[in-house]
C-alpha cells in the first residue's frame, strides 16, 4: 500500500506543475493588437462553446488516474490483509497443513497485487499515451 500511495502522490505532484503551465501557456496567448490608432481588438484563443478546453481535460485525467491509483491501492491493501488473515486462522486450525495454505495464500496475493499493477498500467496509459488526446487537443 505504502508503494501506491507513493506513485498516487508522485503522480498528482507531477500533475500539478503541468496544469500550471498550460495554464500559463493559454494565459499568454491572449494579445492585443491595434488596427488602426482608435480600434483595439482581443485575441484570444478560447475553446468555442461545446467543446473541451485542454486544461480541464488534462486536469480531469490527472485527478481520475489519481482516484483510481488511490482505490486500486485501498482494494489491494484490503484484501490482501484479509487474505493473509484467512491463512493465519487456517494454519492455527491445522498445523500440518500450513505449507499448502502458503502456497495458495501467496497465490492469492499475486493474483490481488496483479489487479494493482494493471490499474497502474491503465493510469499511466492515460497521463503519458492517451489515445483520445488527439481528439480534444487537435
Amino acid at each position: 500500500m505504502r508503494k501506491a500511495l507513493t506513485i498516487t502522490l508522485l503522480i498528482m505532484m507531477l500533475s500539478i506543475p503541468a496544469t500550471l503551465t498550460l495554464a500559463q501557456e493559454e494565459a499568454s496567448e491572449t494579445e492585443v493588437t491595434t488596427h488602426s490608432a482608435d480600434i483595439k481588438q482581443e485575441k484570444t484563443t478560447e475553446a468555442e462553446e461545446g467543446e473541451f478546453s485542454p486544461i480541464i481535460y488534462f486536469m480531469s485525467i490527472a485527478v481520475a488516474s489519481a482516484f483510481a491509483m488511490a482505490i486500486a491501492a485501498i482494494g489491494a491493501a484490503i484484501s490482501q490483509a484479509r487474505a493473509a488473515v484467512s491463512a493465519m486462522e487456517a494454519v492455527a486450525r491445522q498445523p500440518e497443513a500450513s505449507g499448502k495454505i502458503q502456497i495458495q495464500m501467496i497465490l492469492a496475493l499475486v493474483f490481488i497485487e496483479t489487479l494493482a499493477i494493471y490499474t497502474l498500467v491503465v493510469v499511466l496509459i492515460l497521463l503519458f499515451a492517451n489515445p483520445f488526446t488527439k481528439y480534444v487537443v487537435g
